[in-house]
């Protein structure tokens, strides 16, 4: 008798939480041909969900969030369920609505959410301002879809 054929695939090496990048966390195993989906493109990426250690890594648990390098993040309280990747809108005591990308940390710890937003440089000192005052509120798309856990 052989052996069925085997091929290396991707497993998180340690636990990967949601936002944070795959690249450093990759252990290679084999497994059974056709087991487990392919990766179109390269392994890694953005988790866009919570990967337990010794997981198998899914071509759908990773994203890329794509923003231009001079952006700024701040550390915001969020509506949950939110995942990188989602885009969301502040609203400012003031009225002002400035736009973001949720990049990374989003933690669920009992009734609150954060997670780190990022925004364009002429608006991320107006939010880390109000952020610090208090003084805003969040909104994500009502069509927003979520995949996966966010913590």
């Amino acid at each position: 008798m052989r052996t069925p054929p085997t091929v290396r695939y991707p497993f998180a090496a340690t636990s990967i939480s949601p936002g944070s990048s795959i690249d450093d966390s990759i252990s290679w195993r084999e497994v059974p041909a056709g087991l487990l989906p392919e990766w179109s493109e390269s392994v890694g990426g953005i988790s866009s969900t919570a990967i337990a250690a010794d997981e198998p890594l899914l071509p759908s648990m990773a994203g890329n969030v794509l923003l231009p390098g001079n952006w700024w993040a701040v550390s915001l309280p969020l509506p949950t369920p939110v995942a990188p990747g989602t885009h969301i809108r502040v609203v400012l005591a003031d009225g002002n609505i400035i736009e973001g990308v949720i990049i990374d940390g989003v933690v669920e710890t009992g009734f609150t959410t954060t997670g780190t937003v990022a925004f364009a440089p002429d608006d991320a000192p107006l939010v880390a301002l109000a952020a610090s005052n208090d003084a805003l509120v969040v909104m994500v798309a009502a069509g927003t879809t979520i995949s996966g856990s966010t913590g």
